[in-house]
């Protein structure tokens, strides 16, 4: 049997004198083409006491006593907690909103045999009051066929009211709900910010990497490390700039609910989106280590209660295409399945210029399989599965050489080969600023990664409590060849890089039913990482100088180092109901952090191998975080609200081949304290969502990727730690829809952030570039702002038109900080899309990213002889795509 709420709006009517309908379409019987409609009524003709436990009859309420008209009710309201009760007449569903039972719909159960005969829905007296309902409670199925019918109404109600017109002008917003405090709430009912995008929108901006969500996120910062390397992320000033695959940012990175303990592990999941959460500011307590800056929270598509499925399919410039697919559904009467793919190629699109040879082709498939199966009531399990795979011909930098660079190797070389005569200035520059020119030369780029993991979901409801356990493993294998500096020459190229790195990953928490005074959670993560990498960079161009009497024209920097990490977490979090509007929110975590790092580095060097550093270390680590919140919401469109909060990231090791004993070595753990004060607002009907947000952090020991040269002799890289530092800002989100079917949404963000405290070397070693007091953290752009703009109309015979477009602009920022070569420019992206659809079967779009073809640069760094090597932005890209959905 499938359910649908349907909304009937009189012209010119308020909304307290809306219609609902369920329709019932009988697929279960034999004359499953037939369909009878129930009504879900605000008030019901006969009055009997919902507390008093008489026999279930029509109830009702005077619709005064509402909070709002019955759709606003509706419409703002998720399916929190689900609770069954039943006798001979009737069957009820208990709702609630920010985490409370608000209401309760019952339904009549006049016959054996569905629909049932009426509805009517009854608010709570109070916010956080519970629910009386006047009937047993009884574990058997609530209608014959399908045994979650309450659940479905909800999710219908839900769905098609928020699509429905509240007014012949206005639409309302629908409301993401998240799962960010892990428990499912309305963003806007949530004293802290957050910025959520929806699976259609993900999908409508063409976001296909973890680097893509900065666009139209205020406040987050990210870059792919090198060209082709691993994300990294900052929000709002604070992440980590190493892109060494054995450390974390100070950004949390979850699909599904399981923390990516390496970058590594974000390759290939992300398809078949439900809706991405980027929680800002320190998230210490819920989450734990490596949050001091927030959290993303990519949560995939689950297994439906109805058949679904769909076929999407691309094709764009340099023959890129791009196909994704998803089907699902019940398998039995409790096990429900889904099932996605993604397949993704691509040409080359850069050409060297000086062999002609294409680089930036892509090859990537990734699947993803889902079972859920819940044998009564109280029990859910998911079983999930994922495999990617990706065969790459990684792209390449550019090297941009201006005088200042041009002093060979500051000073410490020649500046003309010996054996060609060939000035170094002319030998380091690309050429061109066209992303699409490189100069590679013989060096045989090529990407390969391989991924596979599997997650044990398991959940049981109580009438006081629920538990939920997340258990998950992965492994990855990484290998790379780059040409990582951008020009021809064997210079600071990766060499080698092979990754194998494996995670294990438990999660138990308890958590109180909502409906209570207090709700509560507590839970306690535990995890362990093994990372094996053999990496190598060759510097081979600094023997055609001939500096040493032993050339061979070989000058290799090998590192194999095994890091193995053990993480244990214990955390709680209350919520505190002490009037209808004001709420307060403590929670604390205790962590625990074991690191472990062995390896060797060795140069190879005028026809010598010899080690340069070794490490055999272990460091233990551990932290006491929390976080204060307090909500105050002044009337149902307004919440203001105030916080503190501390957070931190274990220490970590550097892993880079070392040229010198100076560049290994472990860096302390980095802790941050901040403040932040907010507003959510709802208003017009639910047609103006505002959000705004002032914040404040202090952090002690930031960890940083530094450049420092050892006098007379090499260029150093390695990690440190900021003394101090403090970062300052403001965002504004806005999502409106002033007429039918025109949304705007608008987000900006400004961060002020300076170091306070600062270093002068790194062990004793000069930094390249000095970094006063007063110097802006990396990853930290002054403005950032974006915009998204759609309008839809409909046509005839069913079909509707809708055009997109979106535009972003980020500040310059600095993407190391004693590197003046790492500034980067600002940079902005103009974006459009046209679709045509034909009710919820099919759809047709255009589309086209970059569509000024800007020239912006995304990430620049010193080479190994000085000069600035960089990577700019895809240049216009623009395509078609068709989607098909199979149900």
């Amino acid at each position: 049997m499938s359910h649908r709420l349907r909304r009937t709006i009189s012209a010119g009517s308020s909304c307290r004198s809306d219609v609902y309908s369920l329709e019932a379409s009988l697929r279960s019987r034999p004359d499953a083409t037939s369909r009878e409609t129930l009504r879900l009524m605000p008030a019901c003709e006969t009055r009997t006491s919902p507390v008093a436990g008489s026999p279930a009859g029509r109830i009702s309420v005077d619709i005064a006593t509402l909070p709002e008209a019955v759709c606003r009710t509706i419409t703002s309201l998720a399916p929190r907690k689900r609770e069954q009760y039943a006798n001979n007449e009737c069957e009820s569903v208990c709702f609630g909103t920010r985490g409370r039972a608000t209401g309760v719909i019952v339904f009549s159960r006049r016959s054996p045999d569905p629909p049932p005969a009426w509805a009517c829905v009854i608010p709570a007296p109070t916010r956080y009051s519970r629910i009386a309902c006047p009937l047993r409670r009884e574990g058997e199925e609530m209608f014959e066929g399908n045994r979650h019918i309450g659940k479905q109404c909800l999710l219908y109600a839900v769905g098609m009211a928020c699509l429905a017109p509240s007014h012949a002008v206005a639409q309302e917003i629908e409301e993401i709900i998240v799962t960010a405090q892990k428990r499912e709430e309305a963003l806007t009912d949530i004293g802290m910010s957050i910025t959520a995008i929806s699976g259609e929108q993900f999908d409508s901006l063409g976001m296909t990497h973890a680097v893509d969500l900065a666009a139209h996120t205020p406040g987050l910062t990210s870059q792919n490390a090198i060209v082709s390397g691993t994300p990294i992320f900052a929000i709002r000033g604070m992440g980590l700039d190493d892109f060494h695959v054995n450390n974390n940012s100070g950004v949390g990175v979850y699909l599904d609910g399981v923390a990516a303990n390496s970058p590594v592990f974000l390759h290939g999941q992300l398809m078949d989106t439900d809706r991405v959460e980027i929680l800002k500011g320190p998230q210490g307590t819920l989450y734990g280590k490596n949050a001091t800056g927030g959290v993303i929270n990519y949560i995939s598509r689950r297994p439906t209660d109805e058949p679904e499925g769909y076929l999407t399919a691309s094709y764009g410039r340099w023959s890129t295409a791009d196909v994704t697919g998803a089907i699902s559904g019940p398998l039995g009467e409790t096990t429900k399945g889904r099932l996605a793919v993604n397949y993704h190629s691509g040409d080359d699109w850069q050409r060297d210029l000086d062999t002609g040879a294409g680089f930036g082709e892509t090859d990537q498939l990734a699947l993803r399989g889902m079972l859920t199966f819940e044998p009564t009531d109280a029990l859910s399990a998911m079983l999930s599965v994922h495999y990617s795979n990706e065969d790459t011909t990684p792209a390449s930098s550019q090297v941009q050489n201006t005088e200042a660079n041009a002093d060979a190797f500051y000073g410490l070389l020649p500046d003309v080969l010996d054996l060609i005569g060939m000035p170094i200035e002319g030998l380091l520059d690309t050429g061109s600023t066209d992303p699409r020119d490189v100069r590679v030369g013989a060096l045989p780029v090529e990407k390969d990664d391989e991924g596979f993991g599997l997650g044990l979901q398991l959940t049981w409801e109580g009438e006081h409590f629920g538990v939920h356990s997340i258990t998950a493993w992965d492994t990855h294998e990484h290998f790379l060849i780059e040409n990582t500096d951008g020009n021809p020459g064997p210079n600071f190229e990766v060499a080698h890089q092979d990754v194998e790195a494996d995670q294990f990953y438990q999660e138990l928490r308890a958590y109180s039913q909502t409906g209570h005074m207090i709700d509560w959670i507590v839970g306690v993560t535990y995890s362990t990482d093994e990372i094996d990498t053999a990496i190598g960079q060759d510097f081979s161009l600094v023997s055609l100088i001939q500096t040493t009497p032993f050339d061979t024209g070989l000058f290799i920097a090998d590192s194999v180092y095994s890091q193995e990490s053990e993480s244990f977490g214990i955390y709680a979090n209350t919520e505190t109901h002490f009037t209808d509007q004001l709420d307060l929110t403590v929670g604390v975590r205790y962590s625990s952090d074991e690191r472990q790092f062995v390896g060797v580095g060795t140069n190879t060097f005028g026809g010598f191998t010899f080690t340069t550093d070794s490490e055999d270390t272990t460091q233990e680590e551990s932290d006491f975080s929390y976080r204060i919140a307090l909500e105050y919401h002044v009337n149902d469109d307004w919440l203001v609200y105030g916080s503190v909060a501390t957070a931190y990231k274990n220490g970590v090791f550097f892993s880079g081949p070392p040229l010198s004993d100076a560049s290994w070595s472990y860096v302390e753990p980095e802790e941050v304290f901040g403040y932040e004060l907010g507003v959510n607002g709802n208003l017009l009907e639910q047609r103006l969502l505002v959000h705004a947000a002032f914040f404040n952090y202090k952090l002690d020991d930031r960890q940083a990727f530094a450049i420092f040269w050892i006098p007379g002799d090499l260029l150093e890289v390695g990690l440190t730690n900021i003394p101090e530092s403090e970062i300052q800002g403001g965002e504004l989100e806005v999502s409106f829809s002033p007429t039918e079917g025109l949304n705007i949404q608008f987000g900006i963000a400004y961060l002020d952030t300076e170091v306070t405290k600062t270093i002068d070397d790194v062990r004793g070693f000069p930094l390249l570039t000095p970094l006063p007091v007063g110097a802006s953290l990396s990853l930290s752009p002054e403005w950032s702002y974006n915009a998204i703009a759609r309008y839809g109309v409909p046509l005839a015979n069913g079909y509707a038109l809708e055009g997109q477009v979106d535009y972003s602009y980020r500040d310059s920022i600095a993407g190391i900080l004693s590197d003046a070569n790492a500034i980067v420019d600002t940079r902005e992206n103009l974006g459009a899309r046209v679709t045509l659809s034909s009710g919820d079967r099919w759809s047709l779009s255009a589309w086209g990213r970059n569509l000024t073809n800007e020239n912006s640069e995304v990430r620049a760094f010193s080479d190994f002889f000085g000069a600035r090597a960089l990577i700019r932005q895809l240049p216009r890209t623009y395509g078609v795509e068709a989607t098909y959905h199979l149900f």
